[in-house]
């Protein structure tokens, strides 16, 4: 497992069935923030595990510059603390390039969806 607040610099290479969790635990909402451009690298399947609560989410946050964060190992878990509100934001890399779609999404709140766009990936009302 890979988790906490804070910020990671190098890139994260993972073995299958690794676990990322935003937060100082799981069900406290926090931001990891990976400075790598590039920051993850997962080979094999991954598990990122995020809470929300309201209007506040876990966020992995890509700060690294110029790179890409492909999603196609990555399989999302979402933990539903409490009913969300709006639009949020789960993984934002405004200078890099996220692609693909995740391996599988479980945990979905009725009524929403993830959407990814380039820089970002985000949970967001139907």
């Amino acid at each position: 497992v890979i988790g906490g607040s804070g910020t990671i610099g190098g890139v994260i290479t993972t073995a299958d069935t690794a676990r990322i969790q935003p937060g100082s635990a799981s069900s406290t909402i926090g931001t990891l923030t990976l400075s790598a451009a590039s920051p993850i690298s997962p080979t094999a399947t991954t598990y990122l595990d995020i809470d929300i609560n309201g209007a506040t989410t876990d966020l992995v946050n890509c700060t690294g510059g110029a790179g890409a964060l492909a999603l196609g190992n990555i399989s999302l878990n979402i933990n539903t603390l409490g009913a969300p509100s709006g639009t949020l934001i789960l993984i934002s890399y405004p200078a890099g390039t996220i692609s693909g779609t995740f391996a599988s999404a479980t945990g979905l709140p009725a009524g929403y969806e993830v959407n990814i766009t380039s820089t970002k990936v985000e949970l967001r009302p139907t």
